[in-house]
């Protein structure tokens, strides 16, 4: 109904607050600095961003939910919403960790792969599953659709070290990019309302 996904525009609205902090910007110094780097160096890189962002992207999903839980929506199911749509926060890390490591490696022709597939499978997802389930379906499908990056991009998950300086180098910019993107939203929030 009209009402059900005016609630769920609260909860997107919610999330979406928090989507440019997904892995406290790992993605973005991993395409600022991944693109500097080649060979070894390069994939020690991807490696670190992914596990270290992975780990911040479970400490942002409990600040998330702990926020949700917190604010006391109006109606129950609107935190149903945010609590369900963590989940999405982790397929949105996914994606955005396959495409900045393809742009970083300057494979733009699966990085174009890899969006367009992503975009569609969002479309048909979420036309499909809102008629065949409602409210519910749409967010099943908001949450389901980043996943497909694991059809179409393989992850490495190795334990790497790399130098003490780079990793604050890389932290730095990353959280001033989450931050700049944060202050942004804010200042567009401002100027709509």
């Amino acid at each position: 109904t009209k009402d059900d996904f005016g609630l769920l525009t609260i909860a997107i609205n919610f999330i979406g607050f928090f989507l440019p902090s997904v892995g406290f910007g790992a993605h973005h110094g991993l395409i600022r600095f991944g693109a500097m780097q080649k060979g070894t160096n390069q994939d020690k890189l991807v490696s670190y961003s992914l596990i270290s962002g992975f780990k911040n992207q479970v400490i942002l999903s409990i600040v998330v939910i702990v926020s949700g839980i917190a604010l006391n929506f109006e109606k129950p199911v609107v935190c149903a919403f945010v609590l369900v749509m963590v989940f999405r926060l982790f397929g949105i890390f996914f994606l955005e960790m396959a495409k900045a490591e393809l742009r970083a490696k300057f494979q733009n022709d699966r990085f174009a792969k890899l969006e367009i597939t992503s975009n569609f499978l969002a479309l048909v997802l979420g036309v499909g599953f809102t008629l065949l389930w409602g409210v519910w379906g749409y967010v099943v499908s908001l949450c389901v659709f980043p996943y497909c990056v694991f059809l179409l991009h393989r992850f490495r998950f190795k334990k790497v070290h790399i130098p003490l300086l780079l990793k604050k180098i890389f932290w730095n910019f990353s959280v001033q990019s989450v931050v700049t993107l944060i202050i942004y939203m804010w200042v567009f929030l401002l100027d709509v309302f």
